[in-house]
Parts: C-alpha cells; sequence; structure tokens
C-alpha cells in the first residue's frame, strides 16, 4: 500500500515492483491517495492480498489505525517502516527504536 503521490513511496513501490519481478511474486500496488479513500473499496482491496505492505509516508502513518484495522478484520498480516504500524496492532516493522 502507498501513497504514490509521496516522493519517497513512489521510489520504494518502483523497487519493489523489480524485486517482485525478479522473484517471480504477484505484487498488487494498493494506491491511497487521500485521507478518506472509501471504505468498502479499500477493504475489498486489503482482503484480497496475502499480506501487506505500507510504504512510509506522512498520509499512511496517520491512517494507520484505520489500515490496520481493515487488515486485522480481513486477517491480513501486515508490515511497515513505522513502528507506529505495530504499536496499532500490525505483525511487524523494520523501523528504527528509540
Amino acid at each position: 500500500m502507498a501513497n504514490v503521490g509521496f516522493p519517497d513511496a513512489f521510489q520504494e513501490t518502483q523497487e519493489f515492483k523489480a524485486t517482485a519481478k525478479n522473484l517471480d511474486l504477484n505484487l498488487s500496488l494498493l494506491e491511497i491517495r487521500q485521507p478518506r479513500t472509501s471504505r468498502p473499496p479499500l477493504t475489498t482491496s486489503i482482503a484480497a492480498q496475502d499480506c501487506l505492505y505500507v510504504c512510509p509516508n506522512p498520509l499512511a502513518l496517520t491512517q494507520r489505525i484505520r489500515i490496520i484495522s481493515l487488515a486485522l478484520q480481513a486477517r491480513v498480516s501486515t508490515m511497515s517502516g513505522f513502528r507506529e504500524f505495530t504499536e496499532a496492532g500490525g505483525l511487524m516493522s523494520y523501523g528504527k527504536c528509540s
């Protein structure tokens, strides 16, 4: 999941696409662009995944409770670069602990 309007997230999604192709993995990019991305499509999109990686960006961070809640309802494991996602109920984070 990425806010592709955020430059760092855009770059990260490009790297994910290349890596997935090299590893012969299927990758679905869920785009978020605004805080109120419609709930039913987002719920359906998350539920269709085996796992969810959330690219670190300010929009995702502010929406972490909503994203994690939807993922937990769908029984989808989540990972992010922000430890706040793990604190909100996500599976794991590679973010720096302080």
